[in-house]
C-alpha cells in the first residue's frame, strides 16, 4: 500500500514536470517570433531611413541606420571681375570741449568746410548723406577719499564729444584722392575718414552672367561624378543660391588729422569680383 502511494506521488511529479516544461517552450517560440517581428520592423525602419539614432532590438542587438542623400550632389560657382567705377567714402567730424554748445560750434564749422570742399567738386547733392550725429558726455576718473576713509574712483564730467559722419557717392573716382586730400585740410584737426568702399554701377549685371557660370559648373561637375562612377545624370530635383559676394572692395583707413597726410594721396581701386554659388542635386539613372 506503501509503495503504491509512493509510485502514484511520483507520477504526479513527473507529469506537472513535463507540463511546466511545454508551456516554457511555448513561451520561448512567442517571444522568439515577437523578437523576429520587432526585428524586421527595425529593419525596414533603417532601410527607409527616418531615423538617425540607433535602433535597440527585444534580444539587445543594435541597428544603426541614418538619413540618406541620395543623387549626385554638387556646388558650382562663378566668378566676374569687372572695374569699379564708384567710390563712397564715409568721412566725419569729432569735436570735444567743455560744453555743448562750444563742441557743437566746433563739429559745425568743420563740416561745413568740408562739404564746400565736396561741392567745388561738383558732387551732387543727393550723393552726400549724414551717416551719424551723436552728442556724448566725456567722463574723468580721479581718486578721492571715500565716507569709510578707503580710496575710491570718482567719476567726473569734463565736457562733451560731438560726432558728425557722413558718406559721400563719387562717380568719378579718378578725383578720389584729390578729394580726401582738400576734405583732410579743411577739416583740420577735427577730421575722420573711416573708409572707403568700390563698386561698379553695373555689378547687377555681372551677377547674372557670375550665376550663369555657376550653373554651368554645377552641370559639368555632376556630369564628371557620373562618368567617374560609370553613371548617368538624372534629373534635376533641387537647386539654390548659396552665397554671392558683397560686391564691393573697402578699404578702411582712419587719418585724424591733415599732418598725417602730407602727400598727395594714392588710391588704388583694384578690381571687384562678382561671385555666385549654387548647390543643386540629380537623380541618378
Amino acid at each position: 500500500m506503501c509503495k503504491t502511494k509512493i509510485v502514484r506521488v511520483a507520477l504526479i511529479l513527473a507529469c506537472t514536470t513535463l507540463f511546466g516544461l511545454s508551456v516554457s517552450c511555448n513561451n520561448d517560440e512567442e517571444v522568439g517570433v515577437q523578437d523576429e517581428n520587432l526585428q524586421g520592423q527595425l529593419i525596414q525602419s533603417a532601410d527607409v531611413g527616418q531615423t538617425s539614432s540607433p535602433l535597440r532590438t527585444a534580444n539587445g542587438s543594435t541597428l544603426i541606420s541614418s538619413n540618406q542623400q541620395f543623387g549626385i550632389w554638387v556646388t558650382g560657382t562663378g566668378k566676374v571681375f569687372l572695374d569699379p567705377n564708384i567710390a563712397v567714402i564715409t568721412m566725419g567730424v569729432e569735436s570735444q570741449s567743455e560744453t555743448v554748445s562750444v563742441a557743437r560750434t566746433k563739429a559745425a564749422k568743420a563740416m561745413n568746410a568740408v562739404i564746400q570742399v565736396i561741392q567745388k567738386a561738383d558732387v551732387r547733392d543727393e550723393d552726400v548723406q549724414t551717416q551719424y550725429y551723436n552728442v556724448s558726455p566725456v567722463y574723468s576718473y580721479k581718486d578721492v577719499t571715500g565716507s569709510s576713509g578707503y580710496p575710491i574712483r570718482e567719476q567726473v564730467l569734463t565736457g562733451y564729444k560731438v560726432t558728425n559722419k557722413i558718406t559721400v557717392t563719387l562717380r568719378d573716382i579718378d578725383r578720389v584722392g584729390d578729394i580726401l586730400d582738400n576734405s583732410i585740410d579743411a577739416g583740420g584737426k577735427f577730421i575722420r575718414i573711416n573708409g572707403i568702399e568700390f563698386t561698379a554701377s553695373d555689378f547687377s549685371t555681372a551677377e547674372l552672367h557670375a550665376r550663369e557660370l555657376a550653373v554651368k559648373d554645377a552641370l559639368a561637375k555632376a556630369q564628371q561624378f557620373a562618368e567617374l562612377t560609370n553613371v548617368a545624370v538624372g534629373d534635376l530635383t533641387f537647386v539654390t543660391e548659396a552665397g554671392s559676394s558683397p560686391g564691393f572692395n573697402q578699404m578702411s583707413r582712419s587719418f585724424e588729422s591733415a599732418a598725417m597726410m602730407m602727400d598727395s594721396t594714392p588710391i588704388s581701386t583694384g578690381q571687384i569680383e562678382a561671385e555666385i554659388r549654387v548647390e543643386a542635386v540629380f537623380t541618378i539613372k
